[in-house]
Formats: structure tokens, sequence, C-alpha cells
């Protein structure tokens, strides 16, 4: 198995438009809230979008490109850092199109951050296994909300990492080759 690792390009602004974390975002890049939550390493409170209210927010994200094509997906995992400033906040993961969304598990935050998961082993818009195409025909992304007003659910990093097989397993229909068109598969290309 392999994984792959892919963040957010851009901010996708659905319409309707909703209500965007955006009402205090660090650095205020807003409408690209992407630059706050796409690094590698989380910069914590350097960079990020907060929502300080119990509405619920919504930031929509299209990824980088996952430089793969071939092998099946096993697993899809958003991971969203979080934290509440000054009460208790909540967040979820978000898979969908312009108009159809499908949700995560509710995960809560406390006052210091926390990278949350949320595991997909197939595709929930469509209940069937994921296909490489999917990575650019949806977008990702993380819904918040607060217990109270004026708590200021922050968000600081948001990544997708995608679990699949790299193709040779070392069986061909459930047996173990000695030679493949008379080449042992201990050596492909003389190696």
């Amino acid at each position: 198995m392999a994984v792959v690792t892919i963040r957010p390009t851009s901010t996708f602004t659905p319409s309707p438009n909703y209500q965007h974390w955006a009402n205090t975002v660090s650095p205020n890049v807003y409408p690209n809230n992407n630059l706050n939550v796409d690094e590698a390493v989380s910069d914590e409170d350097t960079t990020y979008f907060q929502c300080a209210s119990t509405i619920h927010s919504f930031e929509f994200f299209g990824m980088s490109a996952t430089g793969v094509s071939a092998g099946n997906i096993s697993n899809v995992r958003l991971n969203f850092r979080c934290k509440s400033e000054t009460a208790t906040g909540y967040a979820r993961a978000i898979i969908g199109t312009n108009t159809a969304f499908s949700y995560g598990d509710t995960k809560t935050s406390t006052t210091s951050y926390q990278t949350f998961t949320q595991d997909w082993t197939t595709n929930p818009r469509t209940s069937s296994t994921w296909v490489w195409s999917d990575f650019t025909n949806y977008y990702f992304g993380v819904e918040g909300w607060a217990s109270a007003t004026k708590s200021n659910n922050r968000c600081t990093q948001f990544y997708v990492e995608i679990t699949y097989s790299t193709g040779y397993g070392g069986k061909v229909n459930g047996v173990s080759p000695s030679k493949v068109n008379g080449v042992s598969p201990s050596k492909v290309n003389g190696v």
C-alpha cells in the first residue's frame, strides 16, 4: 500500500454561497482561505480561519493533483486541525459538488489544537469505490461552528491522504509466479 497526500490549491465558493469561516482570517487572504490551511507542518495560530458563532460555516477546497492515476484506492482520509478559543467548537469533514454534500462525523475541539480525521473507504457521494477522477470532480472541506457566540472556532490545517495499492502484489490470480514471460519476478529489466 502507498499513500499520497494532496493539499488545498483553491477555495471554492458554491452556489448558493454559504456562510464562510472567514469572519476572521490570519493573515487576511479571503477569499483564498486555502492559503491559511495548506501547509505541510501546522503553523498553529500563524495562519488560520475561524468562525465566531453557532452558525455553521463552510470552506471547500479544490485540491492539488494526486500525481497518481493507477492503483485501487482503499481509503481516503480528510485531516483537519482545529481548536476553539473560548468555548466548545465543532468541526466535520465535507465532500461535495456545487449543490450536494456528504458530511463526516462531528468532532469536538477544545482550547488546544487537535488534528481530526475522517476516513471513507468508499466515496460518500456515490457509495461506490473511489476512483482517481473523484479528486478533481469533488470539493473537499471542513465545516465548523461553536457552542456559543464569539467562541472563535479555528482551523489551521487541512489535507487529504489517499491510500491505494501500487499494483503488483506478488501474486497473479492468487498464485505466486516463478517466472513471467521467462523472467524471474525478482529480476525486472535485469535488476
